[in-house]
């Protein structure tokens, strides 16, 4: 009997054993014919192109179905020209899919209208406002939004051609892409008709820094400088002491200098970085001129006494860059550099570090980064139909400079080839957070008012004094500051 009912429970084992092998065979086979999505890591730009335009989420945005015409310089066209490079160039590549992205979220086409506005042997192209006035004149509907130099399109407010930014709809100047020391500048009696920022690389690439050289700062300098720079002791007068332990023997490649820069617009980057506004506000908020002032005679002093030390590098063709060999080559231990500079430094044999340009003296509160060339300001023609759509998509086009552009450039560019070590990131966060321009680099031509002087005493040529700078100056200066204040308060 026992051995009976043992069979029995045996068996029944049998059958539930064989019942689960069946099921679990079943969904096993159900399982094989089921085809899981390809994954994306969420860091990828590829990723978060999708995460912005995930499925319905088009219907959040406003679709145009319009051409958005940009008109911009050819010599800068790959602040919104690009093509697919398929990695071969990573920021040119960022430029592509935030293009990708803002014509697919608003059903726009981006088109490139652009325009010569370079220099070539001393004379600059003026095809770029040429047509601008053009079109301007004439009352044509022919571009959505200009992005033109800062030093020559800013006067032609006066000739009532754009839209205050203020009044655009669509677009908020209060987010982080447009917060930085510049866009106050061009904020004059409440009315702001260009802006610049984040939406535009030329706003990176143009702050200006200074570049040493590791290998000879380890020999010459007695601190470490990164450490120099966040104490707040890095000074004109600390840089000049540091360069002056350079030796100023040996000829040729053996020769080494302390300080080797351009004296063109490193001068004025070294104003600018010093404090000096040569137009600044007054009380009441209006623009006045301060030129011919106590401080930037010292300065003006300063300058000619670094450039002309023994330890400073100077080519009698009067060349503008000598980090295109010196600096490369081992040769010179700082170096005033633009960003865009800092680029060309990739294969240098040595590394580097980045600085802030220095402060006059322990007194200056801040470093400062000056913009003194290049950079791009954006203006809304009244011309355009749809200035609302002009608000929106210039604002998701800066969005997305911030988002997928800029951090290619300093990454990938500056920081994870140019700048070799972490130190040097730190520093061009610094840099960027002090970014600033002199207003009369932008309102005026009284921005230049150390370059020539400065210049002339180094080479012993021509007038090299404020004073005689400013006597022939302040009449075309003070004439177009006026038209444009007058402007302003229409």
């Amino acid at each position: 009997m026992k051995q009976t009912q043992k069979l029995g429970l045996t068996r029944a084992l049998a059958w539930l054993l064989l019942l689960l092998l069946m099921c679990t065979s079943c969904a096993m086979a159900i399982g094989c014919n089921v085809k899981e999505p390809d994954a994306k890591p969420s860091g990828t730009t590829a990723a978060r192109e999708e995460n912005t335009t995930a499925a319905g989420e088009e219907d959040d945005y406003p679709q145009y179905d319009k051409d958005f015409r940009i008109m911009h310089r050819t010599n800068y066209s790959y602040e919104f020209l690009a093509k697919d490079s398929e990695g071969a160039n990573v920021v040119n590549d960022a430029v592509y899919s935030r293009n990708q992205v803002i014509e697919k979220r608003y059903n726009v086409t981006i088109k490139n209208l652009t325009f010569n506005n370079g220099w070539k042997d001393g004379v600059r192209n003026t095809e770029f406002e040429q047509q601008l006035s053009t079109w301007m004149t004439a009352q044509e509907d022919a571009c959505d939004l200009i992005a033109g130099y800062h030093r020559y399109i800013y006067p032609t407010v006066s000739n009532d051609w754009y839209l205050d930014w203020q009044t655009v709809p669509g677009i908020d100047l209060k987010a982080d892409e447009w917060q930085n020391g510049i866009n106050e500048v061009l904020t004059i009696n409440g009315k702001t008709y260009a802006i610049t920022g984040d939406i535009t690389l030329t706003f990176w690439k143009f702050m200006s820094s200074v570049v040493f050289n590791d290998r000879l700062a380890k020999d010459y300098a007695s601190e470490n400088l990164y450490s120099v720079v966040s104490s707040g002791k890095w000074t004109l007068e600390y840089m000049m002491e540091v360069a002056k332990e350079v030796p100023t023997t040996g000829e040729g490649v053996n020769r080494i200098y302390g300080f080797g820069s351009d004296i063109d617009v490193a001068i004025d980057a070294f104003a600018s970085g010093f404090g000096v506004e040569t137009l600044a506000k007054d009380n009441n908020g209006v623009y006045q001129f301060q030129v011919e002032t106590e401080k930037n005679a010292a300065i003006l002093d300063k300058l000619v006494e670094l450039y002309t030390e023994g330890y400073s590098y100077q080519d009698q063709k009067k060349e503008n860059d000598p980090s295109k060999e010196l600096f490369t080559g081992g040769q010179v231990l700082f170096n005033p550099m633009r960003f865009e500079m800092i680029e060309r430094l990739r294969d240098m044999s040595d590394n580097y570090g980045v600085l802030p340009y220095p402060k006059l003296d322990k007194n200056q509160q801040n470093y400062r980064t000056a913009i003194t060339d290049g950079v791009s300001l954006m203006f809304v023609p009244k011309t355009v139909k749809n200035a609302e759509m002009v608000g929106t998509v210039t604002a998701a086009l800066a969005e997305q400079s911030r988002e997928l552009v800029n951090p290619r450039y300093i990454e990938v560019v500056l920081k994870g080839n140019a700048a070799r070590d972490s130190q040097s990131l730190a520093m061009i966060d610094l840099i960027r957070n002090n970014v600033f321009i002199d207003p009369g680099y932008v309102l005026t031509s009284a921005g230049f008012c150390f370059r020539d002087p400065v210049k002339a005493k180094v080479f012993k040529e021509g007038n090299a004094s404020l004073s005689s700078f400013w006597s022939e100056t302040q009449g075309r200066a003070t004439t177009a500051l006026e038209k444009i204040l007058a402007y302003h308060q229409k």
